[in-house]
């Protein structure tokens, strides 16, 4: 039954194609970094979520209020975002093995992949902060001839 939503929630994965929404951005705007980075954080904690919730064995992945009990993907969804955020509260904590393992393996993801995704999106907007203003929205062929003169030295 746990497993079925697992496959279920991935499966939705799918409809977030991710491809056919980069391509309808232009390359290199602002819009589509902020798109590869909302996709990237919801692609992590989505499958995440879901390895935390299908590696139950014999003993459940995660411990729920210092009792171990089986978790469902909406707790197993909690606690990535809770690690995702470095937050932390401590109310659900990783059993001994290949839950800790992929606890750690989420935060390298976040701490590698995240950061990586904001710095274009902040090259992006820092771009044209300062290149927007000089950007010709005119059709008509011109061209811009700039002089700067000391009319001390004329004088």
């Amino acid at each position: 039954d746990e497993q079925v939503q697992a496959f279920l929630v991935l499966r939705g994965l799918r409809v977030m194609n991710f491809y056919r929404v980069i391509n309808l951005t232009t390359a290199g705007s602002i819009t589509r970094e902020a798109v590869t980075l909302v996709y990237t954080v919801v692609v992590i904690m989505i499958l995440a979520a879901v390895a935390f919730s299908i590696t139950s064995d014999q003993t459940p992945p995660l411990k729920i209020d210092s009792g171990t009990q089986n978790i469902t993907i909406p707790d197993s969804l909690y606690f990535t975002v809770v690690t995702m955020t470095t937050v932390g509260f401590g109310d659900i904590v990783p059993n001994p093995g290949l839950p800790r393992v992929l606890c750690c393996g989420l935060i390298i993801a976040v701490a590698l992949c995240v950061p990586m995704r904001v710095r274009a999106l902040v090259a992006q907007l820092q771009s044209r902060r300062y290149f927007g203003s000089f950007r010709c929205n005119s059709t008509i062929p011109h061209v811009i001839i700039i002089w700067k003169s000391d009319f001390l030295a004329l004088q």
